[in-house]
């Protein structure tokens, strides 16, 4: 989305100290449905709205991106130097959990992951890296096989993989936003921060903001 002054070219990895930003790629327009295998309408349109800010990661070919809201306003000039540290790590609010316990319990609950401590992560906007919001696609794609669909929509977890109850590639949203619910109430950037932290790559990846 942005890039270091005059160059004419993005930041690619991200770091840089530039004192001003500009747009360094052009601006596609998606649509939601390309980003998803299968729609049902009677996903909750939050958690579906949260799940676009993961699905996009297949369409992005930068390492990392931000995520934005509509009611999201930039109120001062930007310029890298406030996304990213020296060493080229995405900056990030270090919003504790105890501010939405039950986002980061459904989130583990829905991973099938132990809750690390340590996990903090805020809310939009926010930058998120490409190859880890696809770690967490790849995790839910996974968990599909645990679930099977019963043809009033009803879904059912089994207690081992079945590789015949969902397809991986197509129709696996079903389970992640089908299930969303009391006990799943997952946030994008809680299923982000738990699967970076599971790996021990989140803090190769973010660095906390420095209030200053």
């Amino acid at each position: 989305l942005f890039g270091n002054g005059g160059s004419g070219s993005g930041s690619g990895s991200g770091g840089g100290s530039g004192d001003s930003l500009r747009y360094a790629y052009p601006i596609r327009v998606l649509s939601e449905k390309r980003l998803l295998t299968i729609f049902d309408p009677r996903w909750d349109k939050y958690a579906l709205a949260m799940s676009l800010k993961l699905l996009v990661a297949a369409e992005v070919r930068t390492p990392y991106y931000m995520t934005l809201d509509a009611d999201v306003i930039a109120t001062r000039p930007l310029a890298t130097r406030h996304f990213f540290s020296a060493d080229g790590r995405a900056i990030y609010v270090d919003e504790p959990q105890s501010a939405h316990p039950h986002w980061w319990q459904g989130s583990a609950n829905t991973l099938l992951m132990p809750l690390p401590e340590q996990a903090t992560f805020g809310v939009t906007p926010a930058l998120l890296s490409t190859p880890g919001s696809l770690m967490v696609l790849a995790r839910l794609r996974a968990l599909s096989r645990m679930y099977v669909f019963e043809d009033e929509g009803e879904v059912t977890a089994s207690n081992e993989l079945d590789e015949g109850a969902v397809d991986e590639l197509t129709g696996w949203e079903r389970t992640w936003l089908g299930l969303w619910g009391e006990g799943r109430w997952w946030s994008e950037y809680t299923l982000y921060s738990i699967v970076l932290h599971e790996h021990a790559l989140f803090d190769e990846l973010h660095v906390k903001r420095c209030v200053r």
